[in-house]
């Protein structure tokens, strides 16, 4: 299966000041508090700069980000494929590494038709429980490796941890392997309603 992950992100890379030290480990997961303002995260914009990672950009700008997490196919992605290339839409996947082994030919796809790859780790591990650099690298660098292999590009260097579990060290390791994290800023409850503008019923 594919799990669809619509959201509003944006990468934060200037110099920013931050309010507080240390990044709490948990589960990513957003406070919707007010109707047309942008959602309240577990870790402020700022703390999340200094680790090259972000959930939002610049809110008076409107500009969506269309992201998807994809570990399983059962015949969605090609459809979603055509959609954004009818609309002209260019979209992140966010892959793992069965995804990328059981269907090379939409991963080439998505990078011929202008679409951004992003590393989703090779095998789906919970990634806060990895504070070792060897480990915590190759689920990354492995991944890079099948996605050289089936595409002969590199892939682009941005993360998004499994289930969205994460933690300091692993935002400092991911750092540290020249990763931008990118985690959501908008996921399920608004994912019927980019369906619908893209014309793709839920039941597809």
């Amino acid at each position: 299966w594919i799990l669809f992950g619509v959201v509003i992100i944006g990468m934060v890379l200037g110099v920013l000041q931050f309010r507080s030290s240390a990044l709490e480990t948990g589960s990513w997961g957003l406070s919707f508090r007010q109707p047309g303002s942008a959602p309240v995260a577990p870790a402020e914009g700022a703390l999340l700069a200094k680790y090259d990672a972000a959930y939002l950009g610049k809110t008076e700008d409107k500009v969506l980000y269309l992201t998807f997490d994809a570990g399983y196919e059962n015949g969605c992605t090609a459809k979603i494929l055509d959609v954004l290339k009818k609309h002209n839409v260019p979209a992140a996947f966010f892959l793992v590494g069965h995804y990328m082994t059981s269907n090379p030919d939409l991963v080439r796809r998505m990078v011929t038709e202008g679409h951004t790859v992003g590393n989703h780790t090779m095998h789906h591990y919970d990634m806060q429980k990895i504070s070792d650099f060897d480990a915590f690298s190759k689920e990354l660098q492995d991944l890079e490796a099948l996605f050289l292999e089936i595409t002969g590009e590199k892939l682009p260097k941005y993360y998004r941890p499994p289930q969205g579990l994460y933690s300091q060290k692993n935002l400092e390791l991911a750092k540290e392997l020249g990763y931008y994290y990118v985690d959501t800023g908008a996921i399920y409850r608004t994912v019927a309603y980019f369906l619908d503008l893209l014309g793709i019923s839920p039941k597809d």
